[in-house]
């Protein structure tokens, strides 16, 4: 009986160990700052862009740019200029990764 649960808490054990190492690999989630304030504005020059899409605690949706001068805005989510060029594939705004609501 001794080597039985020996053999069961080692196996138990290894169990443990596995689940801890899969869930470590999985996506972590990325908690970006909450635009609270956006504009409609024309950027030049975009160097980079995500989409912050409504998520607790920030109901704002926009498109926070930053251009090749290293400037952050945030343009509404419903501003023509911009939803325009992600329509026209010239520039591509991915959404963030926190989690929603």
């Amino acid at each position: 009986m001794s080597t039985l649960s020996y053999s069961l808490r080692i196996f138990l054990l290894s169990l443990a160990a596995l689940m801890f190492i899969s869930a470590s690999e999985g996506l972590p989630f990325v908690r970006l700052p909450c635009w609270k304030s956006c504009n409609s504005s024309a950027i030049q020059n975009i160097k980079s862009c995500y989409e912050q899409r409504p998520r607790k605690n920030c109901e704002t949706h926009g498109f926070v740019v930053t251009n090749k001068d290293d400037k952050v805005y945030c343009i509404k989510g419903t501003s023509q200029w911009i939803n325009g060029k992600i329509s026209q594939g010239k520039i591509k705004c991915p959404p963030d990764i926190s989690p929603p609501h």
